[in-house]
């Protein structure tokens, strides 16, 4: 891991760390109270997600925490297929016939320039919570949480979408990191990991409490995806998290519908949550057949054509290959040749 020094060994085990305050991320003031006076008002809030388990973990926060609060709140996850990822203006003018006034994003909005201008156009104000690289121009949000503003000067950066909604949370908690920890470490894990993000630093200590709590008190849904995992009565660690648990939830999004995998993780109870987490499964493998008949054709077709096998770059394409698999297949496609 690079760590060399006996002292920054100590500082990467330190189990009493220290999560910096919130409000030195650039523009968290401005997202508390544009939060917190939709929540006085009774504003209807929607919780605007992604289809990965990152998104869909930050979602299910976001949405837990405010409607815990007593917000007048919903979520909206796009379809991979057909809608892509991030905001987009059809979705934005569903949200308006449904009276949404306030949008708060997870894992996305940095780079929705003009839907963010069109969501303005018809009244919906927003505020942005994303961890994706910024570009030249940032939305006209009225507040923009990403920490890898060039503006934002924070020592840590480094969170997945979930971590950069989790400081939010906090933030509107006046900072009480252990409250929010106690109520959402297991998600907030699962999400971390799924996204693999560095573990250091935060994102160690986030995936630490979370594991903990995995394996001892989970959220109904994670209870239930554990024993469809096959994996209920064993003692995970990050790795297990990472190889039993969130590839069921990205297969939500994958296969079907994140929606899926988001109603598992607000499941309020075991038995729904059992039923909820065995479609889930059931998407995981289809995902797994479907990844492994894309991946045999490609590799028939490569291995065909000596001319394509040996170029610098490899193009493959297929008929009626999913969208929501051909990334895993483009990975273990790199993975093999190394191109």
């Amino acid at each position: 891991r690079g760590i060399t020094e006996y002292e920054d060994v100590e500082e990467f085990f330190d189990t009493d760390f220290s999560f910096c305050d919130p409000y030195l991320i650039v523009d968290m003031e401005k997202a508390v109270d544009r939060i917190n006076s939709a929540l006085e008002k009774g504003e209807r809030i929607c919780v605007f997600g992604d289809y990965d388990a990152d998104g869909v973990t930050a979602t299910a926060l976001m949405y837990s925490y405010l409607s815990n609060k007593g917000a007048d709140v919903m979520y909206y996850i796009p379809d991979r297929v057909t809608e892509g990822y991030g905001m987009n203006c059809s979705a934005i003018d569903k949200l308006n016939r449904q009276g949404v006034k306030l949008i708060v994003t997870v894992d996305n909005g940095i780079s929705s320039i003009e839907e963010i201008d069109y969501a303005n156009s018809l009244g919906i104000e927003t505020v942005v919570t994303d961890h994706h690289q910024v570009g030249e121009t940032l939305p006209d949000a009225d507040a923009v949480i990403d920490p890898h503003r060039e503006d934002c000067n924070v020592h840590f950066k480094e969170w997945a979408g979930v971590g950069v909604a989790f400081k939010v949370v906090c933030a509107l908690e006046k900072g009480d990191y252990f409250d929010v920890l106690n109520e959402y470490a297991d998600i907030i894990a699962v999400g971390t990991v799924a996204d693999v993000v560095d573990l250091k630093d935060e994102n160690r200590a986030i995936v630490k409490y979370g594991v903990a709590k995995i394996n001892s008190n989970p959220c109904n849904g994670i209870n239930a995806l554990r024993q469809v995992a096959g994996v209920g009565e064993r003692t995970l660690n990050a790795v297990g998290v990472t190889y039993s648990l969130a590839p069921r939830i990205n297969a939500a999004g994958r296969m079907e519908s994140a929606t899926t995998a988001l109603k598992l993780l607000l499941c309020d109870n075991l038995v729904d949550a059992l039923d909820i987490a065995e479609k889930v499964d059931l998407c995981n493998r289809e995902r797994h057949t479907s990844e492994n008949e894309i991946m045999e054709a490609a590799i028939k077709h490569i291995e065909s054509n000596e001319k394509l096998k040996y170029s610098k770059v490899i193009v493959v394409c297929g008929e009626h290959w999913h969208h929501g698999v051909i990334g895993i297949v483009a990975a273990r496609i790199t993975e093999k040749y190394g191109k």
